[in-house]
């Protein structure tokens, strides 16, 4: 890997996670690639990249592709994918074996010489990519982000837009990963913290998010947050169980990370959105949810025992997708007789 300088970083996925990591490495002065589909493609291509935050509203000239054969890979780039977790392993099949040529011609694959940041919800996108990069670095971002509008994203940081944890996969670190980690945080605007057992840090956030999809089923009521708390709790048990334990907050810290640190502010004309997984759910996007409530599932399962709370949830949210419900328009009663 050459210099900082003429790293280029390939972010797969302007979502609201990649495109405040488009957005800021690119105000910072890093070199930076969107990779978009259909009508983001032509969107930004067209127009930019629009980047609202409470400062105010930037439009930034991010070049754009429209999938890697528009691309001529080179061993200083870096591949960080921020598609949805279901969208991961399709996405990076892609990608794989892409050419990558060297200065002095030699020809090998991306899977073979390229860092793949990969930064998801849940536990699936790492093992998922180990199938074919033989360099994965995990990240778990706290990023309090919006996208209603093609060809736009908003951030309501105030003056840190991202808390970014990454690790290499399994475990572990190396110099590549802290010069990686150095250019993310060298605007002041991601906060970067790398850390030896990612796992740990990544099981923390899908602990926490579990309650996700509750925002889409059930209206807000202590009832609720009840059943949130409740998720919350049964997959920690489960995630000790299965030998991940969830890093625990000291002190407001997760690892070296103030969790805190992300002060929400305003943006004009952007009211904020619920949850990533409420926003799929107004849009009518894919849910991750068979992926945050059901990896829990599925290593309950594993382990022969059973994640009711997380598997109810898991089957509500099918059903009021299938059903067309409104957003929480399941009330008390029917948390009620989930909890009992």
């Amino acid at each position: 890997m050459s210099s900082a300088s003429s790293r280029r970083f390939i972010v797969i996925g302007p979502g609201a996670t990649g495109g405040t990591l488009a957005a800021e490495l690119t105000r910072q002065g890093s070199d930076v690639l969107l990779v978009a589909r259909g009508a983001e493609f032509d969107a930004i291509s067209a127009a930019g990249l629009v980047y609202h935050t409470p400062d105010g509203t930037e439009v930034l000239p991010i070049p754009v592709v429209d999938g890697p054969e528009s691309v001529e890979l080179t061993p200083d780039d870096v591949l960080i994918i921020t598609a949805k977790v279901q969208d991961v392993e399709p996405a990076l099949r892609q990608w794989a074996w892409q050419p990558v040529v060297a200065a002095d011609g030699e020809v090998t694959t991306a899977a073979r010489t390229i860092p793949l940041v990969t930064v998801q919800n849940g536990l699936n996108a790492e093992r998922v990519a180990l199938r074919w990069f033989s360099t994965v670095y995990a990240g778990t971002i706290g990023c309090p982000g919006g996208k209603t509008t093609v060809g736009e994203v908003t951030n309501y940081g105030t003056t840190v837009r991202a808390l970014l944890w990454l690790g290499t996969y399994p475990q572990g670190g190396d110099a590549v990963l802290d010069s990686i980690a150095a250019e993310l945080r060298a605007g002041g605007r991601i906060a970067v913290d790398v850390v030896q057992d990612i796992r740990t840090v990544k099981a923390w956030k899908l602990s926490v998010i579990t309650h996700n999809s509750t925002e889409a089923v059930f209206a807000a009521s202590p009832l609720r947050a009840e059943l949130d708390e409740r998720l919350r709790v049964e997959a920690v048990e489960i995630l000790t169980a299965a030998g991940t334990p969830p890093a625990e907050i000291v002190d407001g810290h997760v690892s070296g990370l103030d969790i805190g640190a992300v002060v929400m502010g305003d943006v004009e004309g952007q009211p904020r959105p619920g949850s990533s997984t409420l926003q799929s759910y107004t849009r009518g996007a894919p849910l991750e949810t068979d992926y945050l409530n059901g990896e829990i599932v599925l290593l309950a399962r594993l382990l022969g025992l059973t994640a009711p709370l997380n598997e109810a949830l898991q089957l509500l949210i099918q059903v009021a997708v299938a059903g067309g419900r409104d957003a929480g328009a399941l009330g008390d009663d029917a948390l009620a007789e989930l909890l009992s």
